[in-house]
């Protein structure tokens, strides 16, 4: 029994994390991609009512990356 061959495409884009995001029609709290395409950050999301969405991020990829170093994990209000 022959099977036909894998056929894999290169991607136009690089995955760099998953996250949480916000529907913008609905506000509704859903999964995110930020992917890097064509030297910019792009935050790409699907809402299950309003359907896909993309938003810039940055311009500038490695200024994006350069920043990360200064950031940290956030914290819940003292009260």
């Amino acid at each position: 029994m022959q099977t036909e061959p894998r056929v894999h495409s290169r991607a136009d884009y690089v995955l760099h994390e998953l996250t949480r995001s916000s529907c913008p029609e609905c506000l509704r709290t859903i999964d995110a991609q930020v992917v890097f395409e064509d030297g910019r950050v792009v935050m790409r999301k699907q809402c299950p009512t309003h359907g896909r969405f993309e938003a810039l991020t940055t311009s500038d990829a490695e200024m994006y990356l350069d920043s990360l170093a200064y950031s940290k994990p956030g914290k819940a209000p003292l009260q």
